[in-house]
């Protein structure tokens, strides 16, 4: 049975304006008999914990992530929203250790900083791993590690092998990153079901808006006007909110919200983007407002502390 050292990881590096306020927790789930290296052969014939790693996405979703039917030209354009706010989750994790990527695509084709990445927002010790992977078999070896971490913690990516992210298949990538970013999300390393991810965040959100009544009916459409960022920011930052809430445009309003929350916490503004998130009155992107709201999650947490 795989086993993983469950003490916090110490990371070297945190941002300047956010320290994280607790540590990130669950008992790691058990695995397969397959030790951490499954070995290339198994890799390369899609055998394994790596290799049959599947996940029960909804029907149609997409890269969009919300089921029905959506147009091609809708669904390019939540995958780029979802490309914008993963980017910066990523790099906002990273950064922990002083790393960055310099782009979705190569995030992840050495291995090297998706395992840093498990280890910061799982806070295990991953088995050792190759630091300057040269060739092919180290790659796919570090990618093979990361993969049984992924397997046994009991997150499912349908199809997404360690050739997939050696290659930069990005719409494997978004699947990928998407249940990384629920399984992290409010400071618990756990697999529950997107609804309850969903629903726990919205818990935070009502007790954390202070007395500002935001409706968060819907999930998606009732980010839109901006007014839910405006009352965490002005609750837990103790922002000056008066001038944004007087916006009458739901567009400029929300453009405020995102703006004062760079200005005031340092949460990057390409994470989430008020003209992507009105265009064409499509449907908001879930995914992407939901990983910006993590990332929110931890600045405003170590704000409220101060």
């Amino acid at each position: 049975q795989s086993s993983y050292v469950s003490s916090p990881v110490t990371e070297t590096q945190k941002p300047a304006t956010l320290q994280r306020t607790d540590s990130v927790s669950s008992p790691m789930m058990g695995g397969g008999g397959a030790g951490p290296r499954a070995g290339l052969a198994s890799l390369m014939m899609g055998g394994g914990a790596a290799g049959s790693l599947a996940m029960a996405m909804r029907a149609g979703a997409g890269a969009g992530g919300q089921s029905g039917l959506v147009s091609p030209q809708e669904r390019m354009h939540r995958q780029k929203m979802q490309s914008n706010a993963f980017f910066a989750w990523i790099n906002y994790h990273l950064s922990k250790r002083q790393m960055k990527v310099a782009s979705l695509e190569e995030a992840f084709t050495d291995g090297v900083s998706l395992l840093h990445l498990l280890e910061i927002v799982s806070c295990y010790q991953l088995p050792r791993f190759d630091p300057q992977p040269k060739v092919l078999l180290q790659k796919l070896d570090n990618l093979n590690i990361a993969l049984k971490f992924i397997s046994d913690s009991r997150i499912r990516v349908l199809g997404c092998g360690a050739e997939d992210l050696l290659d930069g298949n990005k719409k494997l990538m978004l699947s990928l990153i998407w249940q990384l970013v629920l399984t992290s999300s409010l400071g618990v390393w756990d697999s529950q079901p997107e609804r309850t991810k969903k629903k726990s965040m919205i818990e935070w959100i009502k007790k954390n808006t202070g007395s500002r009544q935001v409706d968060v009916s819907k999930w998606g459409e009732s980010f839109k006007d901006g007014k839910i960022f405006l009352a965490l920011l002005e609750n837990m930052a103790k922002a000056d909110i008066s001038s944004a809430m007087a916006i009458s445009s739901d567009k400029e309003r929300l453009a405020a919200a995102l703006k004062l929350s760079e200005d005031k916490l340092g949460i990057p503004s390409t994470a989430l983007d008020a003209e992507d998130m009105h265009k064409n009155d499509w449907a908001s992107d879930d995914r992407s407002i939901f990983a910006y709201l993590c990332i929110s999650y931890e600045y405003l947490s170590y704000a409220a502390s101060l």
